[in-house]
């Protein structure tokens, strides 16, 4: 099993101190991973306050691009 990880932007609070992280998890080979909410997200950029991340595996000999996000549309009261 190879993993990709991708850490939370943000801390969430006192509930969830360590923010929402994400991982993605494949028994086939993981040629590349990307934390894409770090290539995009600012200095106090809110849009990404959990993980977004992106990887390729091979799969049948072809490569194949998938994502993991945490969505989340109502922090803190606000809708965005």
């Amino acid at each position: 099993m190879q993993a990709a990880y991708f850490p939370a932007q943000a801390a969430s609070g006192p509930e969830y101190p360590f923010g929402f992280s994400g991982a993605l998890f494949s028994r086939l080979p993981l040629v590349s991973r990307v934390d894409l909410a770090a290539t995009v997200r600012g200095p106090r950029d809110h849009r990404f306050e959990r993980h977004w991340g992106g990887a390729v595996i091979t799969a049948g000999g072809a490569p194949l691009r998938v994502a993991s996000t945490h969505l989340y549309s109502d922090g803190g009261g606000v809708v965005r």
